[in-house]
C-alpha cells in the first residue's frame, strides 16, 4: 500500500450527465491537500482509521455537508444475490447520523436490496464508480413529494444525501466502497460541481477502499453462523462491528442500551467472539449469499 496514489482506479468516475460541472485549479488543490494529508496519516500495514476520517470529514467541508457515513462491504454479482455485508462502518462524530446511518445502510443493501432504489445496485454491478444524489437514486418526485420521503426527511433533519460508490469486482464477489455525505434541512441541494468534488476526494487514495486487518480463518463456518441468527441479530450485527457506541445503535434501533447489550453477548456467543472488536474482525468473512436477507 502506498501513502497516496492519485489515480488508483482507471475508470472515470460517473457523477451525472451536466457537461458544464468541470472543476476549478483552486477545486483540484483543495481536493489534493485533503488526499496528501489523510494519505499521510495512512501508515502501511495498518487500519487507516484515522486516515479515512480526515479524509472523509475534509471531503464533507468541501462539500459544506454536516455528516456522512462510510461502509466497506461484499455483494454477491448478480441482482438475486445483492445483499451488502458490512465489513468496515465509520460515521460522522460531527453531527448525529442515527437513523439517517439506519437508512443509509439499508440504501447500500446491508438488509437486502431495497426494492424503491432505481438503478443503485445495477451501477455497482456495473463495475464502474459513480456518484448520485437522492433524487437520482429515488423514483422521480419521490424525494420531494411522497409522504414517507417527506416524514423521513423531518425525522433525520436533512434535505438532501449524496451517495459516492467504489465497485470493484473478485472473481465470485463484488466489494464496495460507499459514502453518504447528508446535508441539513434548509441547505440547498448538492451541485453537479459538488459530485465532482465528491469523486475527486473519494476516489483518488487507494487505502480508502481496502480492509488491511488480517482476516479470521473458516469463513464459511462464521457465514454459516451468521445465517442461523434472527432477523433482528443479523440487523444489528454491521452495527456493533461499527463504531456506534451503544446508546447511538438503540436510538437508530429504537431498542435501549440495555437491549443492545444482552443482543450483543447473545451474538458474540452464537458467533464465538469475545467482543466486539473480534467481531469486526471476523465480519470481514461474512459470504453475503450465505447470511440469509432479512425479509
Amino acid at each position: 500500500m502506498t501513502q497516496h496514489d492519485p489515480n488508483p482506479h482507471p475508470l472515470e468516475p460517473d457523477v451525472g450527465d451536466e457537461s458544464d460541472a468541470g472543476l476549478s485549479a483552486a477545486d483540484v488543490v483543495a481536493a489534493g491537500a485533503i488526499i496528501s494529508e489523510s494519505s499521510r496519516l495512512a501508515a502501511p500495514g495498518q487500519e487507516p482509521l484515522l486516515a479515512r476520517r480526515v479524509l472523509l470529514d475534509g471531503a464533507a467541508a468541501l462539500l459544506n455537508a454536516d455528516n456522512w457515513l462510510w461502509v466497506l462491504g461484499r455483494a454477491g454479482l448478480t441482482s438475486g444475490e445483492w445483499r451488502i455485508a458490512p465489513i468496515k462502518i465509520l460515521k460522522c462524530g460531527r453531527v448525529p447520523m442515527l437513523r439517517g446511518a439506519w437508512h443509509a445502510l439499508r440504501m447500500m443493501g446491508a438488509f437486502g436490496r431495497p426494492p424503491e432504489t432505481v438503478g443503485l445496485h445495477d451501477l455497482a454491478l456495473a463495475g464502474r464508480p459513480f456518484v448520485r444524489s437522492i433524487r437520482q437514486v429515488l423514483p422521480p418526485q419521490a424525494w420531494d413529494s411522497d409522504p414517507a420521503c417527506l416524514t423521513y426527511r423531518r425525522r433525520i433533519g436533512m434535505d438532501d444525501l449524496l451517495y459516492t460508490v467504489l465497485p470493484q469486482r473478485g472473481s465470485d464477489s463484488l466489494t464496495v466502497s460507499s459514502v453518504m455525505f447528508g446535508r441539513s434541512t434548509g441547505a440547498p441541494p448538492f451541485t453537479a460541481r459538488e459530485r465532482r468534488l465528491a469523486a475527486a476526494v473519494f476516489f483518488a487514495p487507494a487505502w480508502v477502499h481496502t480492509l488491511t486487518a488480517p482476516a479470521a480463518p473458516s469463513g464459511d463456518d462464521y457465514a454459516a453462523r451468521v445465517a442461523r441468527l434472527s432477523e433482528k441479530e443479523q440487523q444489528l450485527v454491521p452495527l456493533l462491528a461499527s463504531d456506534l457506541g451503544y446508546a447511538q445503535i438503540g436510538a437508530m434501533t429504537g431498542l435501549t442500551e440495555n437491549t443492545i447489550k444482552t443482543y450483543a453477548v447473545r451474538i458474540f456467543r452464537s458467533l464465538g467472539v469475545r467482543n466486539r472488536n473480534a467481531l469486526r474482525d471476523r465480519v470481514a468473512l461474512i459470504d453475503p449469499r450465505v447470511a440469509k436477507p432479512p425479509t
